[in-house]
């Protein structure tokens, strides 16, 4: 494999050219901050988590006190797709959820959807191994 694509794909995700509302998304849950996480997105946003639908922001609110901050997800992305409204992330994901059942280490893609600078769909999904 080409040495400068291996450490492409190595590299932080501040070093790929990720929109800003995704960079500021990312730092957020990182660091466990749910109003800025909650920031990112848009008024009518949705996020699908794993099937499970959550429409508009008080509804992203809880999911993410309960899903994402309460579970103290830490995301570290190992790939970016870029798409002409927004970008696919892949990441490995760690945090105090319960890990019976699930693959180690745990991929997930983000499919991230963006209207107006704003997070408009974040759908999330396990990576088939």
């Amino acid at each position: 494999m080409n040495s400068q694509l291996s450490e492409a794909r190595c590299q932080p995700a501040t070093s790929w050219a990720l929109p800003p509302a995704v960079v500021a998304f990312l730092q957020a849950v990182n660091n466990s901050d749910v109003v800025q996480m909650l920031e990112q997105f848009a008024e009518s946003a949705v996020v699908n988590d794993q099937f499970e639908e959550f429409q508009g922001k008080c509804s992203i609110e809880d999911w993410s006190r309960r899903d994402v901050i309460g579970m103290n997800m830490n995301i570290s992305v190992s790939d970016v797709r870029q798409r002409p409204a927004g970008v696919i992330l892949t990441a490995e994901v760690k945090g105090s959820f319960e890990g019976y059942g699930l693959p180690e280490p745990l991929v997930l893609l983000f499919y991230v959807t963006l209207h107006n600078e704003q997070i408009e769909q974040l759908i999330i999904l396990r990576k088939a191994l």
